[in-house]
């Protein structure tokens, strides 16, 4: 959820809010989405999030999968 309102609601509410991109990096973690793939399609839509944010979580993103294959 990227609403200010609704993460305040959801954090009232004892809930842990969670961020598109961050639900992208956990599909792409059980191998549901390609997350370079997925992040390249989020860029061609009205979405907003910083470049630094999408950067940095690419970057995790190839490190997790350097790791997953051992190189």
């Amino acid at each position: 959820m990227d609403d200010m309102d609704g993460r305040a609601a959801a954090r009232r509410l004892g809930l842990t809010p969670i961020f598109t991109v961050g639900l992208l990096e956990l599909a792409a973690e059980k191998g549901f989405v390609d997350f370079p793939a997925a992040i390249s399609k989020l860029r061609q839509t009205s979405f907003f999030v910083s470049s630094e944010i999408l950067e940095a979580a690419l970057e995790r993103d190839q490190q997790r999968r350097r790791k997953a294959t051992g190189s």
